[in-house]
């Protein structure tokens, strides 16, 4: 038959090459050929569709990247087509860190059971060591990143040394690590956050709380110089108030958000607070909760509406519960932390989780309603601080803020005046050497008095505008 080969030709028959009669390994050659050609079809229809991606997301505005599908949490089954694919570098990080953490102990007690510590950073148990051994940081993180922040690796010395202006957030998108925040500026709002987009900034953090906030003048100051700073060059911030929990109610702020903020899309949206407590919410009740505000806020991911998102003033624990049911894990949590009163653990769980750690009220803003200070702020006026600040022949703000970005946070001070808009902004001119770094660490628990509330936003309901309580 023609096209086969059996070896040697047939008795009486002339041996003749047909171009279908090939030997073995020409046969195997063809099919290599024929599977390379189907390889190079699929990459060239691959790419197509991913240029085709990119240039949908490039006409409507919205930031999209080619990915497997994702379907949302909860009740939202909707196909997430246009989600942004997963970092796969800070995935496979996360993965590593998760591996570790099955295993026991983190890399740095593994291999060296003396690791370098940050000062005053230590385990409040002896047992702290067997537990981490047991997986427990992983399986039990509210605990162990509490009581035995040294067994969980967070008290490794680590610090940056060559702080990036901008930072990739989880899935891709771009944010500086220095930001403008505008809590308790009132009626001011919009002529000082002109103010702070001329001097350089590039990111305003917001929020929806009308009590704190003025995000239609923060829109207002956008719209005012969008023909020199177009929109696609600031990266504004918003947050959920609790009162709006609940998927209807947290669509409904997030629209209005976009009709005061004068967008149609937000960089990054968080979730501000878990729940209501206290009078946060005035005697109103949410309608849901905040898982279900978590899938609404996916929903909106996936619509192109928000380009990230992520959570504010959650604890350990509750952040672990939304890592378990999250389908879009959250890019950032916000924070107070300050030389006096780190959050460590917090921050420790979020870099083990591959999740970017912000500080506000970084400059001491916490204090400004505490009668115990008299009117003082503990931050800026602590004697290592001036005196560190004298050495570097810096002021004690940018002292504090080169501090918590030597740590890997994004900061995002407040203040009124240009003076120290400029000051804030001429933090990536220096460096904190591991010796000055170990001063600041030392100063944990040497805060006076205690805040007006811990819990509170950049500036609080107590703190006076002054351009330096931030």
């Amino acid at each position: 038959m023609a096209g086969e080969d059996r070896g040697t030709p047939s008795k009486g028959r002339r041996a003749t090459t047909s171009p279908f009669s090939l030997g073995t390994s020409s046969s195997i050659m063809l099919s290599a050929a024929i599977v390379l050609g189907l390889f190079t079809v699929c990459i060239v229809g691959f790419s197509m569709h991913t240029l085709m991606l990119e240039e949908r997301a490039h006409n409507d505005g919205r930031e999209v990247l080619p990915g497997n599908d994702h379907h949302l949490a909860g009740d939202k089954k909707t196909i997430m087509k246009t989600l942004p694919i997963k970092n796969k570098r800070i995935e496979a990080a996360v993965e590593k860190e998760e591996d570790k953490s099955s295993l026991g102990l983190p890399e740095s007690i593994k291999t060296s059971f003396t690791p370098l510590l940050r000062p005053g950073c230590a385990d409040k148990s002896p047992d702290c060591l067997k537990w981490a051994a047991d997986g427990n940081c992983r399986k039990n993180p509210a605990h162990m990143f509490t009581e035995c922040l040294a067994s969980c690796g967070g008290c490794d010395a680590a610090y940056k040394h060559a702080v990036p202006q901008s930072i990739e957030l989880r899935y891709r998108q771009k944010m500086p690590t220095l930001g403008f925040g505008t809590a308790g500026l009132g009626t001011k709002t919009k002529e000082i956050v002109k103010m702070a987009l001329k001097e350089g900034y590039r990111r305003i953090d917001s929020a929806q709380a009308r009590e704190w906030y003025r995000e239609d003048l923060v829109g207002a100051a956008v719209r005012a110089v969008s023909s020199t700073i177009p929109r696609d060059q600031i990266f504004i911030t918003t947050k959920v108030h609790p009162r709006d929990l609940g998927s209807h109610a947290t669509k409904a702020a997030i629209e209005k958000s976009l009709k005061d903020l004068k967008t149609n899309y937000l960089n990054l949206v968080l979730l501000h607070y878990a729940e209501c407590w206290g009078d946060l919410c005035q005697g109103e009740s949410p309608e849901g909760t905040w898982e279900e505000s978590w899938a609404e806020l996916e929903a909106l991911v996936a619509q192109g509406i928000i380009r990230s998102i992520g959570v504010s003033n959650f604890s350990i624990q509750q952040l672990a519960s939304l890592l378990s049911i999250a389908t879009i894990k959250p890019s950032l949590v916000q924070s107070n932390y300050e030389p006096l009163r780190p959050a460590r653990g917090l921050q420790a769980f979020c870099e083990r989780n591959g999740i970017q750690f912000e500080s506000y009220s970084t400059l001491g803003g916490q204090y400004g309603g505490d009668p115990t200070v008299q009117g003082k702020n503990p931050v800026l006026e602590h004697p290592e601080i001036v005196a560190l600040a004298e050495k570097k022949q810096k002021t004690p703000a940018q002292i504090v803020l080169r501090w918590a970005l030597q740590l890997g946070q994004t900061v995002v001070p407040r203040t009124t005046r240009v003076g120290h808009m400029r000051e804030n902004t001429a933090t990536f001119d220096f460096d904190l050497t591991d010796d000055d770094m170990n001063v600041l660490e030392s100063l944990a628990g040497g805060g006076r008095g205690t805040a007006i509330n811990t819990n509170t936003d950049t500036a609080g309901s107590g703190v006076a505008v002054d351009g330096r309580n931030e």
